[in-house]
């Protein structure tokens, strides 16, 4: 367990003592510097009660003691210590008071009253500066009485001192004085008022100085300790306002009274706060638009915008757009006698509005958009002001796309003077109500397209002026800048495309010819170097390629570029972010499902300008994933195919079925991997052999990690490699047995060697002959035995690495995940396997023996290997559930990848389900075992309702009739959120979906007559029936498309808790036992590992479950090494983690009070006695609580404290947190 501060005090404390006795020179300032880092982190701890104190073997009050001694050794040195060593101990309270200013009035750090018991003593110290010292050496002293404000408030003498300071004749110690008043104002009321009157006269007089009037003006805004105090102090402060004569000091007054205002609503009661905003938030904003609309000096003007940016940032939920203030902004930004800054400042306000939605604006408030594009469309715009205009025109469209076709339709007349600009128009009729909008969202996609035509221009024109080479190009503040602005106008078009789905066909429309140019120099520069290739140059050029989306343009007239490399460097970078641009335009169509005819066209001109260049960068990752990206979105009908030269000279025609995509996908792959490794470019190997990982085409990603095993020089590396290698070529076994002649098609492309033979030797009747033969059912489950042991296989690479053992958590459980579906799949289709046989055993059961009871117990011993592996089969998907809310790292990409798996595995174990409502009819009830009866109703409810939820976001009528089967009242509900947290809505594509909910469809069909039928032969039927909807599910879910998540490739260590428990009564702190009959009083301390800072502050709070059963007992010792730490994946560990994470889950849910439960293990039928415990951790992500745990029907005996937590964050999103080290051991004895 890792030390906290209050446990190194003692050392600290004498550190500090042995650094300031030191004469060696300059030693002293640093260990005063470094004392500064350990108190700040000291205060960020919560305060030490007895139970952490016992928890580290501390002395009780030990560390407000050894505190303490650090502060009066501080404040020693402020006494003795000459200036320099006076300002370093300043600075370190100054430093401290940034973090209370954080906090408020929730600070109880190391200088908070209640933890410094001998303050007087600090402040009498102090005091004797002040008293002895000179003119510098008492201000010193009075701010850092400001930085002691909470020791200070209620001491006489410092108050005393302070006022007879604002009367000084010294500029510098009024100032000093005014620091501290302000300081002390925020805490005690009473003085607060003396200082406000005082405040008030400095600012009046006319006889002070501007910097004075200054430091009371900054003062001012810290009079803030009761909600009667700011309101007058507002006031009063605004009255002042009007009446300075000073322009400077008029500016800062108004940041001062911003200040002000914006902290008025934590101050009052938690009832009155939203009422409260709603009334004054628009005063406030009022005198800020008075500022802004009368002839005021420009720096009053621009501290009027900087409080009305401050104050939107702080209420922005309280805040009602209006016309004025939306009107007010688009003057400001639109006159030129604003300076630059403030027109931009302008903007930035405008955008922060419209990104809060502003649900309450009216209509005819929207404002007029022209002046935004005139704006953008003049070439003289400072590029600053240009780029705020376009980003505030993009927030604005989508925010009407978002709130309502109203807005469109009634802003469009302000839009026909840009639609004059562009002669082009919409396919749609000039009289609907929608065709000014369209063409308006038409005219400013192209207005994006000719900026980026621009920029692209100055892109390859620069080569003239200062690119040498790529590295040039890398490095260089111009052409750095420019690929900067390339990505933030690729991403707004992108952005406006998911609202418009239009903008993004233009865009890439406009694309064709930036394509086209940069193919002919690359094919140029390729012709003329051909006998000179640099790999390291293609390599170089496909590294300093950037992420996200591309580039875009419109008839293009470039000038000629001399240098070869330069082109080679340009072109090659513009070109990969074209790829990527289209790929996300092209997914984003997909998404929609609005591909067409004239979508497949447009990118099929793309595919056929890349598929000319034929350059070395041309076999890069990011043009391999635009071209799988085309085969993935081919389809926009059921019976069409699309015919695309791609690969080489003749057609290739695909077919919309997706298996058939899927073969030529891994044959393009192929080709693409052979030219990478021929040209020694294995890093591109690797990042495609992943890309063909998440993408499910296991051939080719077989190949790829086959090859890399020998290139790979690190044993970290080979491990690795070898790992996925294992894993990939069990998938592609998988695929072989369901494809055989497709598979053996591929295997043979593998051996080629001559990458210019024609890839495929099957023509277009043979490819589809090819994915839609039928299999062997019984051969298919005989060797998915066999394919499991590759998976094993693969998960014990991991295990053997040593240094990955603790950086593939995620990839172990995986792994670990995939193979007991693919058991239970094998159990399955052992049973499917003999449905002819069993089918052909019912016809003779009803001609010769209907009464037979051998048959009545096959037919129930086949609906109970159902049954128990439809619970199976539910667990896992729950299972899956845990992984994915396991990392809170996880990506959006991933976490929808598992929560498919999870959905297939709900979907397949309520198709399974019809076996258990079989076994609960009156007909079978001899024949069943009560166990497997009992387990049906247990479960009944719980796979339904799972089904149910996750089905909520695709089909809710489909949810509602899953939710009758359980329910007996009329009304159904969604009682709880989805339990995956994302919308189910796009986790498959159209073909998918529909399989999966007929599959279920027909299977509440079969449970509702099952539900209706008494005789045996009439329910054997309809149980014949869901073996043959069973049967037909399992084959079409099998040849699903199957893929690795993202998250899988990341491979370091997770985010998980570490948890130390400790006995209250024991001398031994370590030693846990307790009494037999009694409960267990145990102190815990939670601890956060591998987060972030980040990720610690977005928790508040940390629930965790402690259990302990009869089962866990020890018979031979206490078995003490089992509670070491173990921080790596464990199987039997991710089951105990199911079940506790299934009690907390629903006890949070339930918001118990209750602190001890017992709670029963469906599947085990063990009793668990369990308690629960909240942590409140700090910023570091530790927590301290207590809890007992009930021990008193223990017999006597040794047992493991089992223990799982979770966490919600500040997105209300629930978290799983990985335990990291074992439970405790406890002993029951009986004395």
């Amino acid at each position: 367990m890792e030390k906290i501060s209050a446990a190194c005090a003692m050392e600290w404390s004498i550190e500090l003592e042995k650094g300031l006795r030191s004469k060696k020179p300059g030693y002293c300032i640093e260990v005063i510097k470094q004392i500064s880092h350990k108190l700040k982190r000291w205060s960020m701890e919560p305060s030490i009660t007895k139970v952490i104190s016992d928890m580290y073997g501390m002395v009780t009050g030990e560390d407000r003691l050894f505190a303490n001694a650090i502060l009066l050794r501080l404040s020693d040195a402020f006494c003795y210590g000459d200036i320099e060593v006076k300002r370093c101990i300043l600075q370190v309270f100054l430093t401290e008071l940034h973090y209370i200013y954080k906090k408020g009035k929730l600070y109880n750090g190391i200088v908070a009253r209640n933890r410094v018991p001998n303050y007087a003593e600090l402040l009498k110290r102090v005091t004797v500066v002040y008293n002895t010292g000179d003119l510098e050496a008492k201000c010193l002293t009075l701010r850092l009485f400001g930085c002691w404000a909470d020791l200070a408030k209620d001491s006489t003498q410092v108050r005393f001192l302070i006022l007879t300071s604002l009367q000084s004749q010294h500029v510098s110690e009024v100032k000093a004085s005014l620091f501290a008043a302000g300081c002390l104002s925020r805490l005690s009321e009473d003085f607060a008022c003396i200082a406000l009157e005082i405040m008030i006269c400095i600012m009046s007089s006319a006889e002070r100085s501007s910097d004075v009037k200054l430091a009371a003006v900054h003062a001012f805004s810290k009079l803030q300790c009761s909600s009667s105090m700011t309101i007058e102090a507002y006031k009063a402060g605004k009255q002042i306002l009007l009446d300075l004569p000073m322009e400077d000091i008029k500016t800062e007054m108004l940041l001062s009274l911003s200040k002000l205002a914006s902290e008025t609503s934590p101050l009052l009661p938690e009832q009155t706060v939203n009422d409260f905003c709603s009334l004054t938030v628009l005063l406030r904003i009022n005198l800020l638009l008075s500022f802004l609309c009368h002839e005021y000096a420009t720096p009053l003007k621009a501290g009027a915008l900087r409080c009305l940016y401050t104050l939107l940032g702080r209420v922005s939920c309280y805040f009602l757009a209006n016309k004025n203030v939306l009107s007010v902004l688009f003057c400001i930004f639109d006159d030129s006698k604003f300076p630059l800054g403030l027109q931009c400042l302008a903007l930035q306000i405008l955008k922060k509005i419209f990104s809060n939605k502003l649900p309450r604006l009216p209509i005819i408030d929207m404002p007029d958009l022209s002046k935004l594009v005139v704006v953008i469309k003049n070439m003289d715009t400072p590029k600053a002001k240009r780029g705020l205009a376009l980003n505030l025109l993009v927030n604005i469209l989508c925010f009407i796309h978002e709130t309502g076709k109203d807005y469109v339709s009634s802003s469009a007349s302000c839009f026909s003077s840009i639609s004059e600009s562009h002669h082009s128009s919409p396919s749609v009729p000039s009289t609907s109500r929608e065709y000014h909008s369209v063409l308006f969202i038409r005219n400013v996609s192209l207005l994006i397209m000719d900026l980026i035509n621009s920029l692209v221009r100055k892109m390859i024109c620069c080569l003239h002026k200062d690119l040498i080479s790529m590295k040039n190009l890398n490095t260089g503040r111009e052409p750095l800048e420019m690929k900067k602005d390339l990505k933030v106008l690729l991403s707004l078009i992108l952005c406006l495309a998911h609202e418009y789905p239009s903008s993004g066909l233009i865009a890439v429309g406009s694309l064709r010819c930036i394509v086209r140019f940069l193919c002919t120099i690359l094919h140029e520069a390729n012709t003329d170097i051909v006998h000179e290739t640099n790999a390291e140059n293609c390599l170089a050029c496909v590294e300093a390629s950037e992420k996200e989306v591309g580039a875009e343009k419109n008839d293009f007239a470039f000038n000629t570029v001399n240098s070869v490399g330069e082109q080679i460097a340009v072109a090659s970078e513009i070109l990969f972010s074209v790829c990527r641009f289209a790929t996300a335009c092209l997914n984003l169509f997909h998404e929609k499902s609005s591909i067409t005819s004239e979508v497949v066209h447009i990118f099929k001109d793309l595919v056929d300008c890349i598929k000319q260049c034929r350059h070395s960068c041309y076999y890069s990752t990011d043009v391999l994933c635009f071209l799988m990206c085309i085969y993935v979105c081919n389809g926009f009908g059921e019976n069409e195919s699309i015919t695309l030269n791609i690969l080489n000279d003749s057609d290739v025609k695909i077919c919309s079925h997706s298996n058939t995509c899927l073969l030529h996908r891994e044959f393009l792959a192929l080709d693409f991997l052979k030219m990478m490794l021929n040209r020694g470019n294995f890093w591109e190997v690797y990042r495609a052999g992943k890309y063909l990982c998440m993408q499910g085409l296991w051939f080719s990603a077989t190949f790829s990690f086959r090859k890399l095993i020998d290139e790979v020089k690190s044993d970290y590396s080979s491990y690795w490699i070898k790992a996925l290698m294992l894993y990939v070529s069990g998938e592609s076994e998988i695929k072989l047995l369901l494809f055989p002649k497709a598979g053996l098609e591929l295997i043979s492309s593998f051996c080629s060697t001559n990458d210019g033979v024609k890839p495929f030797s099957c023509n277009y009747a043979e490819s589809v002959s090819h994915v839609t033969e039928n299999f062997d059912l019984s051969a298919f489950g005989a060797n998915l035995a066999r394919i499991c042991d590759r998976f094993f296989s693969s998960e014990e690479v991991l295990e053997a690495s040593g240094v990955l053992i603790g950086m593939t958590y995620f990839q172990r459980w995986f792994v670990n995940l995939r193979v007991k579906v693919l058991h239970i799949v094998m159990e399955i289709v052992g049973i499917l396997s003999s449905f002819k046989l069993f089918e052909e055993k019912f016809n003779r059961f009803l001609k010769v023996d209907p009464q037979n009871a051998t048959f009545l117990q096959d037919v129930c011993a086949y609906a109970c290997a159902l049954c128990r592996l439809s619970f199976q089969l539910n667990h896992l998907a729950i299972s899956y559930d845990l992984l994915a809310t396991s990392f809170m790292d996880i990506d959006a990409l991933s976490f929808k990848n598992i929560s498919r798996l999870s959905f297939c595995c709900s979907t397949l174990a309520f198709c399974s389900f019809f076996a258990t409502t079989f076994l609960s009819c009156p007909a079978f009830r001899d024949f069943t075992s009560s166990g497997v009866s009992n387990q049906g109703v247990r479960s009944n409810a719980k796979l339904i309702q799972n089904l149910a939820e996750r089905l909520w976001d695709i089909d809710e009528k489909m949810a509602r009739k899953l939710m009758q089967l359980i329910l007996t009242t009329g009304e159904v509900r969604h009682v709880l959120c989805s339990r995956t947290l994302v919308n189910s809505s796009n986790l498959f594509d159209n073909d998918a979906l529909s399989s999966f909910l007929s599959a279920i469809g027909s299977n509440i069909f079969i449970q509702a007559n099952l539900k209706a039928s008494k005789d045996a032969e009439v329910l054997i039927v309809y149980f014949l029936q869901g073996l043959k909807a069973l049967r037909d599910f399992v084959m079409k879910w099998m040849e699903l498309p199957s893929s690795i998540p993202k998250y899988f490739f990341r491979v370091r260590e997770c985010i998980g808790s570490e948890l130390f428990i400790f006995n209250v009564n024991s001398t031994k702190r370590d030693e846990l036992f307790v009494r037999s009959g009694s409960q267990l009083s145990l102190n815990l301390c939670l601890q956060l590992k591998n987060a972030s800072p980040r990720a610690c502050a977005g928790i508040s709070k940390i629930y965790c479950v402690l259990a302990v059963r009869k089962s866990d007992r020890f018979v031979g010792g206490d078995n003490k090494s089992s509670a070491q730490a173990k921080n790596f994946f464990q199987a039997y560990k991710t089951e105990e983690m199911f079940i506790l994470s299934e009690i907390l889950m629903d006890f949070i849910r339930n918001n118990s009070n209750v602190s001890n439960k017992k709670f029963q293990d469906a599947t085990a039928n063990v009793d668990l006695q369990t308690t629960f415990v909240c942590f409140n951790p700090n910023e570091m992500g530790k927590g301290f609580s207590t809890c007992l745990l009930n021990a008193s029907q223990l017999p006597e005996g040794s047992y493991a404290i089992k223990w799982h937590s979770c966490c919600v964050d500040d997105n209300g999103f629930y978290w799983n947190l990985i335990s990291m080290n074992s439970g405790s051991i406890f002993t029951v004895k009986n004395i």
